[in-house]
């Protein structure tokens, strides 16, 4: 996947936030949510150009490179704008154990091939060298023994001048030979409409061909592109400039054909999108023969495309069918999942009766991607977008960021994905920055406000969360619980789940971002609330229940990670009220 989206320029405008000693107004209706939580605090004063003495010590102490170290690395066409960047990008933190740009800077965006291969996990991401995302991309390389702590490889794929990927090495995913147990990569390459004509006649996108990749060594550092198309003809009725992102090869237990499949995700008759089965004896080598249209988009009003297509079996004959759709011009994205059975050998899906789709991420994650472990758990990573104003108007010298891997887990019993931080990531924690557990903490004053206990006086910037709150059920509804985030007393963010559901509330971002937990997590058995938060520099990953909700949120202040304070705050009657942070080690 590499579309464009559209930024809004416009951002939400908070009301004040009522910080009265412990205590904040809070109105848990969602018509009053975005103007009752936060306050935007843009510095707007800040205007001038940092000079060139101070921007070099601001580069040096967050480890950007400097102007030589780009220029030595990157074409001249490039270079200026870069170094131009600098003096915006070390207002900000880069998150420190998440999958970045890092020091190289740059654009990152969707992971694509994700494997487990001789005792290494290896994660493939689409990168440009330009900040804007606009050089033609290619694909990264992360690879990892432990899931927490990663080192990058050189790049692996490239795009090939005069090939069928000249404008871009795009999205894809891996696959691993049953004969000889070598990964190859699955990928969607992009190339001009015609000698000059970069763009299409329908949506002016490159025209989009099937390709293959294969390792030419064990540690899967250097891979070649096999420039023999697999498949270069979209589906009746589709465009070859919607027509992209094939997922892992997947097969049916007992198929009567033999044949190995992956899904495109294309445009299909009627001007629909849809994902769409291909199928060959051997799918990393053989040409590749449309089958049937396995999947259509009729829930998203307004979709402009299907992307990353994403399908894996969580229990005996039940299958999840996960995917990216961009809406409404490209100013919305979301990624979605369904669970359903398969027919026709793998060519058809139909969903479980009475389920409706279900999003991967109730925040900004977009163009997700899943694999199996090396112990048979399923592992997800998505892409995080940056959303400030910076971003809107490229004025930073890195873009982008991966989640950090989570972990899914099938519930049969109510029919739920649930998603959750790997378990490898608790080995980061560090210091404990504070803990607090009450047996039963003080109401608010006032009806409606929520008590503020500080828990973390310094590191909450770069952080990990847990917040459990218990209640008698008939008190369940009324309890929310949250994290507030500050730097220099001013606040960051916020972070809250209560009755109407899971959300975060930022500065300098359109927020809020968040939705409606399902009432099956909301409102268990065990009458509680549990809130587990990942903070990383500008990104925050809240998971509710469970793992029954994830919500993920770009957050932005100028205050070292280093700095942030947390509180954690309860509305309502809790039993019992326990939460701890730690401080987390740099993981990249």
């Amino acid at each position: 996947m590499t579309s464009t989206f559209t930024q809004s320029s416009s951002f939400s405008n908070f009301g004040d936030i009522h910080h009265h000693v412990g205590e904040v107004d809070v109105d848990d209706s969602s018509a009053q949510t975005s103007s009752s939580l936060m306050h935007v605090l843009v510095d707007t004063a800040t205007k001038t150009i940092v000079q060139s003495a101070l921007a070099a010590l601001l580069v040096s102490s967050l480890n950007i490179p400097t102007a030589a170290a780009i220029t030595s690395t990157t074409s001249s066409e490039e270079t200026e704008a870069r170094i131009n960047h600098l003096h915006v990008s070390a207002m900000y933190t880069q998150p420190s154990f998440h999958i970045a740009a890092g020091a190289h800077g740059g654009w990152v965006n969707d992971p694509c091939g994700l494997l487990y291969h001789n005792g290494v996990y290896h994660v493939f991401y689409q990168y440009s060298t330009a900040p804007s995302g606009n050089s033609p991309r290619r694909w990264a390389h992360a690879i990892s023994d432990n899931l927490h702590t990663w080192k990058r490889l050189p790049d692996a794929l490239w795009p090939t001048p005069g090939g069928h990927d000249s404008v871009g090495a795009w999205s894809g995913a891996a696959g691993v030979d049953a004969t000889t147990n070598t990964p190859y990569m699955l990928f969607t390459g992009a190339a001009p409409w015609s000698a000059t004509q970069k763009g299409g006649p329908d949506y002016d996108e490159p025209r989009q061909t099937q390709l293959v990749a294969w390792p030419t060594d064990g540690t899967l550092a250097n891979w070649i592109t096999d420039h023999k198309p697999l498949a270069s003809d979209p589906p009746a009725g589709g465009s070859a400039e919607q027509f992209r992102d094939p997922c892992s090869p997947y097969a049916v237990k007992n198929a009567s054909d033999n044949l190995q499949r992956t899904l495109v995700g294309a445009q299909v008759e009627g001007n629909r999108f849809g994902a769409v089965v291909y199928a060959s004896k051997d799918i990393a080598r053989d040409q590749w023969q449309a089958r049937e249209t396995f999947f259509i988009d009729t829930f998203t009003p307004a979709a402009d495309n299907l992307e990353c297509p994403d399908l894996f079996e969580v229990e005996n004959g039940i299958w999840v069918f996960k995917w990216s759709v961009q809406s409404n011009l490209k100013s919305k994205e979301q990624d979605m999942w369904i669970a359903g059975t398969l027919r026709d050998n793998g060519d058809g899906f139909d969903p479980l009766p009475g389920t409706s789709p279900m999003p991967v991420d109730l925040g900004t994650v977009y163009a997700s991607r899943t694999m199996a472990a090396n112990d048979s758990r399923r592992l997800l990573w998505g892409w995080s977008r940056e959303r400030d104003q910076a971003s809107a108007e490229d004025r930073r010298a890195w873009q982008g960021s991966m989640t950090a891997p989570r972990e899914l887990t099938w519930d049969a019993t109510r029919r739920m994905l649930l998603s959750f931080p790997a378990q490898e990531l608790l080995a980061l924690r560090g210091e404990v920055l504070g803990k607090i557990d009450v047996p039963r903490p003080a109401p608010a004053a006032r009806r409606g406000a929520a008590v503020a206990t500080l828990l973390a006086p310094r590191g909450a910037g770069a952080a990990d969360f847990e917040i459990l709150a218990s209640a008698p059920p008939a008190a369940l509804r009324g309890l929310a619980v949250g994290i507030r985030l500050l730097a220099n007393s001013q606040v960051i963010a916020e972070v809250w789940l209560g009755a109407r559901g899971l959300h975060i509330f930022g500065n300098d971002v359109p927020s809020p971002v968040g939705g409606v937990v399902p009432r099956s997590g909301a409102s268990n058995a065990s009458g509680r609330r549990a809130l587990r938060i990942l903070v990383d520099g500008t990104m925050i990953e809240a998971f509710a229940d469970g793992g029954v909700s994830a919500c993920t949120a770009r957050v932005y202040t100028k205050v070292p990670a280093s700095e942030w304070k947390a509180e954690v705050c309860v509305r309502g009657s809790a039993g019992r009220l326990k939460a701890t942070a730690w401080a987390m080690e740099h993981g990249v």
